[in-house]
């Protein structure tokens, strides 16, 4: 009698199938986990699993297909802050910088409805001293999605805390033309070391 594995078996849960896939990607085996997403018979509770697609063909690199599928997701859930966002991200990828702007001109249309910036507190400076009043953040690799958006950070703090500054933990897979630009902004860099990242 033949042996199957839970996750052939139909009567696998969605923890199973969700552990797998997660697994899978934590891996970079992008294209298995992409197979199980699609497969009809799957048994897989996600919010919304062609958004799930979609970052897995991103990091493949295959941004037409990771368009195709955020579309469907912006279609299923709305327009999102999120959504749009890697929207426009993927349409930077693919050169498509009249989308790119169109998309981002619609994120801060939403951004402004929402009044995001209204509902947020501004956190108290200690004193004057910039040194002691620090926004952290980390940042690592070469996307647009996370080096253009930190540098934008670096623009909106100073109008939004002035008292603040950017301090970015950085490693040196983040192009040095970026680096230029955030230290240009005022954003302090820290260096992250192989030790310390381990």
């Amino acid at each position: 009698m033949k042996k199957t594995t839970k996750f052939n078996s139909p009567l696998f849960s969605n923890v199973n199938v969700g552990e797998k896939i997660k697994d899978l990607k934590l891996n970079g085996r992008y294209n298995e986990a992409i197979e199980l997403l699609k497969k009809p018979n799957t048994f897989y509770s996600s919010k919304d699993i062609n958004l799930e697609i979609s970052d897995c063909y991103f990091e493949i690199k295959e941004y037409a297909l990771a368009k195709e599928y955020i579309l469907k997701s912006i279609k299923a859930n709305g327009e999102t802050l999120y959504l749009l966002g890697k929207l426009s991200s993927i349409y930077y990828l693919l050169n498509d910088f009249e989308n790119f702007l169109k998309v981002g001109n619609q994120l801060l249309s939403l951004n402004d409805t929402q009044d995001f910036l209204e509902i947020h507190t501004k956190p108290k400076p200690i004193g004057n001293d910039k040194t002691k009043n620090i926004i952290s953040f980390s940042i690592y690799g070469d996307s647009p999605r996370y080096c253009e958006t930190a540098i934008l950070n670096t623009i909106e703090a100073k109008n939004l805390y002035p008292n603040w500054t950017c301090r970015f933990y950085v490693d040196r897979s983040v192009p040095q033309e970026v680096l230029d630009r955030l230290v240009a902004n005022g954003a302090e860099l820290h260096f992250v070391s192989d030790e310390v990242k381990k």
